[in-house]
């Protein structure tokens, strides 16, 4: 589930003097990509990371597979879901600590010096499904319905999503901010895969999408705390993949 975090860390650990490659098994069988979000999203990110970096490779089988998803998604009409009502509130610290840093100025107090947010204003729970042509259960390419980045907002022509964690070391925040990153570059950039929404404004925020020219992808870490491994080294070596996404690593308190 977390394979970004881990193999970055160990290729840090091993101070790039190393290849790694990515096997598994087998993949669960299936019949077609449509309502199979959780494959997708992992055929998604083993094929951009294999392109984007190219210390890693991925065994035949599972390189036959990225090659198949992407001979897939590149043909066709992929569109992202616009979110409708107000954000999603209860009661977990995550949530309660994403509400406050969405208060005007509020995320800028908190990262002081840490990293410039901007003017633009911070938005909570941009979705981030995926769909074939139309959006309908049915078309479904990467998990829909609460599937949602944390917080964003815009800085010029660049777009900066943030991953949040709150009383939560884990790997898995690599995984998180990888796939959102690459997801909006694809969806927002000129030369993207995905075709922006654009049926109706929507809610918080997703009309400041509409009318602006991105170039550049932010993907902030935004924890209270790291797993030892998620690192400055680990930062870097996500940095050196040839793309316009710059990985940020940030910590409030």
């Amino acid at each position: 589930n977390a394979f970004e975090g881990w193999i970055c860390a160990v290729y840090a650990a091993f101070d790039g003097k190393r290849r790694i490659l990515l096997d598994v098994d087998k993949l669960f069988e299936y019949s077609q990509y449509e309502k199979n979000g959780h494959l997708c999203r992992f055929l998604y990110r083993i094929m951009k990371f294999r392109e984007q970096y190219g210390w890693f490779s991925l065994s035949d089988y599972l390189q036959a597979q990225a090659d198949d998803f992407k001979e897939y998604i590149s043909n066709g009409v992929f569109l992202n879901n616009i979110p409708t009502g107000s954000a999603n509130e209860n009661e977990k610290p995550e949530c309660k600590t994403e509400a406050k840093l969405a208060v005007q100025d509020a995320l800028r107090q908190a990262l002081e010096n840490q990293f410039d947010v901007g003017d633009g204003t911070v938005y909570r729970q941009l979705p981030v499904g995926l769909f074939k042509d139309k959006v309908s259960a049915s078309t479904l390419i990467f998990t829909g319905s609460k599937s949602a980045a944390d917080l964003w907002n815009i800085s010029g022509d660049e777009f900066r999503v943030y991953e949040l964690k709150t009383y939560n070391r884990m790997v898995g925040i690599v995984t998180e901010t990888f796939f959102y990153s690459n997801y909006f570059l694809d969806l927002l950039t000129e030369k993207g895969m995905f075709t922006l929404n654009r049926e109706s404004a929507g809610d918080r925020g997703y009309s400041q999408l509409l009318n602006t020219n991105i170039k550049k992808v932010a993907g902030v870490f935004l924890a209270d705390d790291y797993h030892p491994l998620v690192n400055d080294m680990l930062i870097n070596c996500l940095n050196q993949n040839g793309t316009n996404i710059n990985y940020i690593l940030t910590t409030y308190s």
